[in-house]
C-alpha cells in the first residue's frame, strides 16, 4: 500500500559505531562522554514551517488525486449503460444519466477543486508562516479522509471495473490511503481544532 515511490521501509543496526565528526548535528551535539547537547542557535520556526508547508502541500495533492479518481469515474459514467433512461424507456441509460450517479460524481469533483484551491493557498500563506499548527494539521486530518472517502466511493461508481488495477482507480485508492494517517493521527489532529 502507498505509492510506489514512498518506501516505508526501516533499518535495524547492531553494534555500529559513528564517529562525533561525522554525526549530523542540526539540533544538538553528542559530548565525548555521551551526553547530548542541544544547539541553542537551531532555529525551531524552520522546523514548523517545513511541517506546515508539508501538510499544505498534502491538502492540494489530496485535491489533486482526487480529481484524477473523479474523471476517470465520470468518464466511465458516460460510457456505461445500465438500467432503463426515463428519458427513453426502449433504451439503456448511461449510469451518468442516473441522478444518484450524477450527485456522486459532482460531490468528488466540487470537493477536488476545494481541496486543491484551498491547499494551494494554503502553500502560499504557509510560506509566510501565517496559518497556526492547529488549523493546518486539522484540514490535513479532514482533506486526506475526505479524499480517501469520496476515492473509494468513486471507485464503486465505476462497477466491478472498479476494482481492476487497469481502470487506473484502483492504484489511485490504494496509492493515497495512506496519506490519511501519514504525519500524524487523524484523531489527534482532528483534536487540535477542539
Amino acid at each position: 500500500m502507498g505509492e510506489d515511490s514512498h518506501d516505508s521501509g526501516w533499518m535495524r543496526l547492531d553494534h555500529l559505531r559513528v564517529s562525533l565528526d561525522a554525526l549530523l548535528a542540526g539540533k544538538g551535539e553528542v559530548s565525548r562522554d555521551g551526553k547530548f547537547i542541544a544547539n541553542s542557535t537551531a532555529d525551531k520556526r524552520l522546523e514548523h514551517s517545513s511541517m506546515v508547508a508539508t501538510r499544505a502541500g498534502w491538502i492540494a495533492l489530496s485535491g489533486g488525486v482526487l480529481a484524477k479518481a473523479a474523471t476517470i469515474a465520470t468518464r466511465y459514467s458516460c460510457v456505461r449503460h445500465q438500467g432503463r433512461s426515463p428519458l427513453d424507456p426502449i433504451r439503456e441509460a448511461r449510469l451518468i444519466d442516473h441522478d444518484a450517479q450524477a450527485l456522486r460524481l459532482l460531490r468528488g469533483i466540487a470537493s477536488a477543486y476545494v481541496l486543491k484551491l484551498a491547499g494551494q493557498w494554503l502553500l502560499l500563506d504557509a510560506a509566510l508562516d501565517r496559518q497556526p499548527e492547529w488549523l493546518i494539521g486539522a484540514l490535513k486530518a479532514i482533506a486526506c479522509t475526505l479524499s480517501a472517502d469520496l476515492i473509494e466511493d468513486l471507485r464503486r461508481c465505476c462497477g466491478g471495473n472498479g476494482y481492476l488495477l487497469n481502470s487506473g482507480i484502483a492504484k489511485i485508492s490504494l496509492d493515497n490511503l495512506w496519506r490519511v494517517t501519514a504525519e500524524g493521527d487523524v484523531q489527534v489532529l482532528l483534536s487540535y481544532a477542539g
